[in-house]
């Protein structure tokens, strides 16, 4: 938070510098008698419009595995990326022919899936003694398997944003971002079957032993990928509510008539608040031929680069 208001005040700075250059290179005021409410209507416009476009998202979630092991399929949640949309509206005040201010407020869904391959110990169905010949033990054989997850989250998202023109039509703006969930956050992880054949996936989410082929399960939290035991090892957290950041973007304005104009634009948002804090879990995937090993996630983060659109109407 403290971040955040450093960068507002500084923004605000950087914009009452900007307006007290422009009074000192104009003096005398303004150039060939013009009329002080005229030239503020002139120069000075509100602009009202609606913008629309695609975010895309980069999750990363580091984890730590006390040992580690191989070709884990909970190595799937390390990372992720998606697309996703993003409409709303957004004003625009100038208060310069240089500097102006922009208010945005939308509805902004944050998306993110991985998929990794991996192996988890399962039993062939062929008993062998000792020798191969019995009837005794059974076989352990790596059985690969496709582990998914994919994130969901709807949020509104407002940002307070410094414009600042560059050259001719092109701008650039920076300032404070933050979204706001709506509701919960919703994440659905899959484990598939791949092979060999006479090897199955012996337990659901749920824990009900069967022979499966691909499992499923809708959480709202965030948690190891694999189904789990029941222990103190195991535990989960809750994703943030509200995330604070900063966006800095860039565009250009293509005027359809003297009070309409379309600008594309190209934004990044860095997110200062973290999507969830960290969570524990015992990787149980290949218990018999690497062991188990304890897991730490850390903090994870998700960013975007939107690609949006902008339609403005000067008033």
């Amino acid at each position: 938070m403290r971040m955040v208001f450093l960068w507002t005040a500084m923004l605000l700075l950087a914009v009452g510098s900007l307006i007290s250059q422009e009074d000192v290179l104009r003096p005398k005021g303004r150039p060939g008698g013009e009329d002080a409410s005229t030239s503020a209507s002139n120069r000075r416009p509100f602009i009202l419009g609606i913008e629309a476009g695609v975010n895309f998202n980069f999750m990363s979630q580091p984890y730590t595995s006390t040992p580690q092991i191989q070709n884990s399929p909970e190595e799937a949640l390390k990372s992720g990326s998606g697309i996703s949309p993003e409409f709303g509206v957004f004003a625009d005040i100038a208060i310069s022919d240089v500097v102006g201010i922009q208010g945005r407020l939308a509805f902004d869904q944050k998306y993110a899936t991985n998929t990794q391959r991996g192996f988890v110990d399962a039993d062939s169905g062929v008993t062998q003694d000792a020798n191969g010949s019995g009837t005794s033990g059974f076989a352990v054989v790596p059985m690969e398997t496709e582990a998914r997850y994919a994130l969901t989250m709807n949020t509104i998202a407002a940002a307070i944003l410094a414009r600042i023109n560059v050259v001719d039509k092109f701008f650039v703006t920076v300032g404070p971002y933050a979204t706001f969930l709506l509701g919960d956050v919703t994440r659905t992880d899959r484990l598939t079957w791949i092979g060999p054949p006479g090897t199955i996936i012996a337990i659901d989410y749920e824990r009900n032993p069967g022979q499966y082929t691909q499992i499923e399960r809708e959480t709202n939290v965030a948690q190891n990928l694999l189904p789990s035991i029941p222990s103190s090892a195991y535990t989960t957290s809750v994703y943030s509510k509200s995330r604070i950041g900063i966006e800095l973007g860039a565009g250009y304005r293509f005027d359809l008539t003297k009070k309409i104009y379309l600008a594309p634009n190209l934004r990044y948002q860095y997110m200062i608040t973290e999507l969830n804090s960290g969570f524990t879990a015992t990787d149980l995937s290949q218990p018999y031929t690497q062991g188990t090993a304890s897991i730490q996630y850390d903090k994870a983060s998700l960013n975007s680069l939107a690609l949006i659109l902008q339609l403005g109407f000067t008033l």
